[in-house]
């Protein structure tokens, strides 16, 4: 009996899971034919009765609830807005669909502060990109706003299961330190061209995402007592290097 028990159970949530990955591709799908048919509202609108689930439990958990699926929020508003800007190439916006659907699929059902930490790397990466791709339309200013929030969301997902207070204090840091980077990118906008110019990659996401991947470890190690002074050189001088590299080699990127 306890083995048929576990065996509904495993069908029953296969069955979930077959539902959901149906529904998530449906979602993404609908959201690039609508883009391509400059249907850009109808596709917001969309996106908004996607997220039906947030007002489950009535007014007093909303605002919890939004904050709770902030990162999913945030790479589905990219999504959209890398859909409207690579309009013109289909290609491309196939190629942004899949990656959609990574996220939606394999990234976003992952737990434990591993797939914590790789849901907030992506959804830092994702988000960053797309700011930087809308700086002429944003400014300086815009960038700079966008990013500090896009780095305490991506920072306050990740430790989202420690305590209080460095719930409070670490997410301030890291969007401090995004905003700062940003400042400092806007000014020096580069990017880096794929598939012959199609695809444009902005410097700031090969530099804050490895940065906030070296910062998670040091957080890591830290709250498992293995951060010894060795360590924490060794992550600084990869930081130190990352940097290095970006900066010698802007001269084979593009300038916009």
């Amino acid at each position: 009996m306890p083995l048929l028990l576990t065996d509904l159970r495993s069908q029953m949530s296969s069955k979930r899971q077959a539902i959901r990955g149906a529904i998530s591709i449906g979602l993404a799908l609908s959201l690039l034919l609508l883009v391509r048919a400059d249907l850009v509202l109808l596709a917001a609108l969309l996106a908004v009765a996607s997220k039906w689930q947030l007002i489950l439990g009535g007014p007093k958990l909303w605002l919890l609830n939004i904050w709770d699926n902030a990162a999913d929020i945030i790479v589905l508003i990219s999504y959209i807005v890398l859909l409207v800007i690579y309009n013109i190439d289909p290609t491309l916006q196939w190629m942004i669909m899949a990656i959609y659907l990574l996220w939606q699929v394999v990234i976003k059902p992952l737990s434990g502060i591993g797939g914590k930490g790789l849901q907030a790397l992506f959804a830092l990466g994702i988000s960053i990109g797309t700011i930087f791709l809308l700086k002429s339309t944003l400014g300086i200013g815009g960038v700079i706003i966008l990013s500090w929030v896009v780095g305490y969301i991506s920072a306050s997902h990740f430790l989202s299961s420690s305590d209080d207070n460095v719930r409070r204090l670490l997410p301030l840091i890291w969007a401090l330190i995004v905003a700062q980077f940003a400042w400092i990118m806007s000014h020096w906008l580069i990017f880096y061209p794929l598939l012959n110019g199609r695809l444009l990659i902005p410097q700031a996401i090969v530099v804050l995402v490895p940065l906030a991947y070296i910062f998670g470890n040091i957080y890591y190690d830290h709250l498992n007592k293995r951060l010894k002074k060795k360590r924490l050189f060794g992550y600084l001088g990869i930081m130190a290097f990352i940097l290095l590299v970006v900066i010698s080699g802007s001269e084979w990127v593009i300038e916009i």
